[in-house]
């Protein structure tokens, strides 16, 4: 595809200065993208450099996820098992840590266009949305960067959303995001600094989406026993996470897709929808049984 935005030409020529080793990775996910990719990928970059976020600071972002998901790879081909296994382990160097979580949200809002597994999550979840039969109230269980959230709410499916997220800097870039208007007007919602295990949510859910948390946390199965808690009879429920795919934070790893799915079938969903992404050149079966990522994403029910 030829490329015909300055701005994504210029992140590409910024990431390849900082990281020329990456560049033909940039290169092949670019050709990848599809006209629609690429307008968005444009905005978001626009909606950055009008923060003051420059394209050199987020290229920095970008690669620092490239070179800390590259050390914690080699950490796990190493060790067979993440470097860390408590929130305690990372919670200072990482969620409370501003400067960090804020490069850190923007260099992983790029891969969404950059890494094909990412990309092809994305693209998943804005299918499962628009099938959705929609509702009254939308949770989202660690907005992160905003896209989700932000792609929900533009739906119109559901009339209230709410995002909950441990990180005040999580929320504060989900808050610029809305407000941006980057995706349109954003409807009603709230966000809440809290632990989701704990916060006293006053109504009943008939959606909640979840995007790369269950790796994060010390207890996936006691957030999804939680999402069946605070969710309706029949919710719209859509969660990605992965398997084998060590990162700074990632403290939980399934190590099978069996085992994921047997988490959820004992907290009482059935599985909808799933899409499963192995490492490039590999089947499903292949990537687990060499200890290689597998990036994942579901939309369940209520059983």
């Amino acid at each position: 595809m030829h490329i015909k935005s300055n701005l994504v030409e210029g992140l590409i020529a910024e990431i390849k200065r900082g990281n020329p080793l990456h560049g033909r990775v940039v290169d092949q996910a670019l050709a990848a993208l599809s006209q629609q990719d690429l307008v968005a990928f444009e905005r978001y970059i626009a909606y950055c450099t009008e923060r003051d976020v420059s394209l050199t600071m987020l290229a920095k972002a970008y690669n620092v996820c490239v070179v800390d998901t590259f050390k914690e790879e080699i950490y796990f081909r190493r060790h067979g098992r993440y470097r860390h296994s408590t929130y305690a382990d990372v919670a200072d160097a990482v969620y409370q840590n501003p400067q960090y979580m804020r490069d850190y949200m923007h260099g992983l809002a790029v891969t969404e266009f950059l890494w094909e597994n990412h990309a092809a999550i994305r693209r998943f979840f804005d299918r499962c949305i628009e099938a959705a039969r929609g509702g009254e109230n939308y949770l989202e269980v660690g907005p992160g960067h905003g896209f989700f959230f932000a792609h929900a709410a533009r739906s119109r499916k559901w009339k209230v959303h709410h995002g909950v997220d441990i990180s005040a800097t999580s929320l504060e870039m989900t808050r610029s995001f809305l407000e941006s208007g980057l995706l349109g007007a954003i409807g009603d919602y709230q966000l809440f600094e809290s632990d989701f295990l704990r916060y006293p949510f006053r109504v009943s859910y008939d959606a909640v989406v979840m995007g790369e948390v269950l790796e994060h946390v010390e207890a996936p199965e006691a957030f999804l026993q939680r999402i069946f808690e605070v969710t309706s009879s029949d919710p719209f429920v859509f969660l990605t996470t992965c398997i084998n795919a060590p990162a700074i934070d990632h403290i939980y790893n399934f190590e099978t897709v069996e085992n994921l799915e047997g988490m959820f079938a004992r907290a009482g969903f059935a599985i909808v929808d799933r899409i499963l992404v192995p490492y490039p050149g590999y089947t499903v079966e292949q990537s687990v049984a060499e200890k290689l990522s597998v990036n994942v994403a579901y939309q369940l029910g209520k059983r």
